[in-house]
């Protein structure tokens, strides 16, 4: 089994646990979002991606807010369970890689990508700068665990087989290669917005 198969096959396997947290992360994203508001507008925008969607919690808290969303994710599980739980909202969800999106060019005006990037190797995430700046026209959110660390994190992470180490090396230089301007917002102690423009 490669790493891609296992991740996703991890994450399949977990979706029903991550379902039961569902209306918790539905409340974090909304707080998040309610507390940036002074900080970052995103009223301007219409439409938005959200690649890793997972169970589709920020989804749903977008759509609520009048945004044209589209969530994806390779897990198939995990958009099983998006769907189920989208029931009030307008959310389409689709089971699909990152690295090669389903979507013709500039279709989308911000796109997000939340706790997605550590969990890849490098040639996955470059893959997936690629296909997000092809996709999204003006603005992409990058929600990831910062440099501060704790040990936790670090053993989970482990235990996920994702690439965290390596991500947190050079994700600040590898995202710099493929937007104008980069800005980091940090919304926890230990995550950050990056905030990339194209």
């Amino acid at each position: 089994m490669n790493k891609l198969t296992y991740k996703t096959s991890l994450f399949d396997r977990i979706a029903p646990v991550y379902g039961l947290f569902y209306n918790f992360q539905k409340r974090k994203y909304r707080d998040l979002l309610d507390n940036i508001k002074g900080q970052m507008d995103l009223s301007q925008y219409k439409s938005i991606l959200d690649i890793g969607c997972g169970t589709g919690a920020l989804c749903a808290v977008l759509s609520e807010m009048g945004f044209h969303v589209t969530g994806i994710d390779n897990s198939k599980k995990m958009i099983d369970i998006a769907i189920k739980k989208a029931k009030a909202n307008h959310v389409k969800f689709i089971h699909s890689d990152a690295s090669s999106l389903p979507f013709e060019s500039e279709v989308f005006d911000v796109c997000f990508a939340s706790y997605v990037a550590h969990g890849m190797d490098s040639t996955e995430r470059l893959s997936m700068y690629k296909e997000i700046v092809r996709v999204t026209k003006h603005l992409v959110i990058f929600h990831d665990y910062n440099e501060k660390r704790r040990l936790i994190i670090d053993f989970a992470e482990w235990l996920e087989g994702g690439n965290y180490f390596d991500y947190l090396k050079h994700f600040k230089s590898e995202i710099k290669d493929f937007f104008q301007h980069v800005e980091m917002l940090e919304v926890s102690k230990y995550s950050s917005w990056y905030i990339c423009k194209i």
